[in-house]
């Protein structure tokens, strides 16, 4: 008979999983991201093309962000995960078979939507019922600290081996390797991931009637909470913020004479002090007295190095790059604090109802971008940017209780 785990055992077998599935999904997700855009521009694409691709990605994910949360809850996180692994792996290999037919590229970006919102609210609730149910509630920070990191790591070296896959001249076969890629990664969740034993309704049982009910409660639950709903409130405008920045920093940083080829190792500079910061989640929040306090540092700091950018001019990169340690403590703060007062039989579809207005922030700020920075140029949107990431750091403090004990109970 197999020996029960002790829980500090049981715990670090937990967190390993989870980090390996989120590094490896990084690297998969990273081997494109720094070239993809150049790569439909010299397939024949046009930028307005390519603007409707990322619009009708994110337009399907607004319709099923909240009712594929709404499966996770009753169907099981696991379950959800696979399903999005299946179809965005499907959609990266459709990618690569019909690069050249711009029906087929919409089609495929829109089912990479639809196959993100099954993950997007259902990986958050299974890496938090996970730990909680495994006694490490109070590190919920800690860990979500090591698993952004592992994204991060993951995110590095995919951008080194994509740059090593499109300096041998397999752009295009970049796509391939990561939709295979992420098919083996739903391979090795299915045999490796377990579920906490603390599970909602038979899944065999459920009616359309609890279906329903699940997703009504779920898609409000941020809302009817006035802590919750500052909470994501003050979440918004921190997308909104990023969004911009997001879009910014490469054509700035050219207009400040920074060479482009400069740009991808800008890029890992970013992300390799983000993945050593995330690592101090934990650390850092207790220093700060608090995951808001810490959040509420992390925009005034995101917000002051913006306006750096400005004032430095020749070396905006440099503030750029330290931004990247200090955003990168958004997600692991966030998640730690918001999942301790999240029910477990709820928890995929408020996350995804979160995600829902995650991903209205970035569709405004790439609207907000656009109309900017043509109009008024990118020193303007840069100004925007830090005002509403000063707006979204006073939103996570102001009116919230200091102690946890305050906030709404599980």
């Amino acid at each position: 008979m197999q020996q029960a785990l002790e829980p500090d055992e049981s715990i670090k077998n937990i967190y390993r999983f989870f980090y390996s599935v989120r590094a490896i999904l990084s690297f998969w997700s990273a081997l494109i991201a720094p070239f993809w855009v150049v790569f439909f521009k010299e397939v024949g694409l046009s930028y307005t093309e390519i603007s409707l691709l990322i619009m009708v990605s994110y337009v399907v994910t607004l319709i099923f962000e909240v009712p594929t949360g709404a499966v996770a809850d009753l169907w099981g996180r696991k379950l959800s995960v696979i399903i999005s692994l299946l179809i965005t792996g499907g959609s990266f290999i459709g990618i690569f078979l019909f690069f050249d037919s711009f029906p087929a590229l919409l089609v495929l970006f829109a089912l990479q939507g639809f196959g993100g919102t099954f993950i997007s609210g259902a990986f958050s609730a299974w890496v938090a019922d996970s730990l909680i149910s495994s006694g490490a509630e109070r590190d919920l920070t800690k860990y979500w600290g090591g698993l952004a990191s592992g994204s991060q790591l993951g995110s590095v070296v995919g951008f080194l081996i994509g740059s090593a896959l499109v300096f041998k001249e397999l752009f295009r076969h970049i796509w391939l390797i990561s939709g295979l890629g992420t098919l083996l990664t739903a391979a090795y969740i299915i045999i490796k991931g377990r579920e906490s034993s603390n599970k909602g309704p038979n899944k065999n049982a459920v009616t359309i009637r609890e279906y329903i009910k699940t997703l009504l409660e779920g898609s409000i639950y941020l809302f009817k909470r006035k802590n919750l709903f500052l909470l994501t409130l003050a979440s918004f405008f921190w997308y909104i913020s990023t969004g911009i920045l997001s879009l910014t920093w490469q054509p700035y940083l050219v207009e400040q004479e920074v060479p482009k080829p400069f740009l991808g190792g800008v890029l890992i500079g970013y992300t390799v002090l983000g993945f050593l910061v995330a690592r101090k989640a934990g650390a850092l929040t207790r220093q700060a007295r608090g995951e808001r306090k810490l959040l509420w540092f992390a925009g005034l700091g995101c917000g002051g190095l913006t306006l750096l950018m400005i004032a430095v001019k020749d070396f905006s990169w440099v503030p750029f790059v330290i931004y990247g340690g200090i955003v990168s403590l958004k997600e692991p703060v966030f998640q730690g604090y918001l999942n301790k007062f999240l029910p477990t039989q709820l928890r995929a579809t408020i996350l995804s109802s979160h995600n829902m207005i995650t991903s209205i922030s970035t569709i405004l700020s790439m609207i907000t971008f656009g109309a900017t920075s043509d109009r008024l140029g990118l020193l303007t949107a840069l100004i925007l940017s830090a005002i509403i990431m000063f707006v979204a750091a006073t939103t996570f403090i102001v009116g919230l209780p200091i102690s946890t004990k305050d906030e709404p109970g599980r």
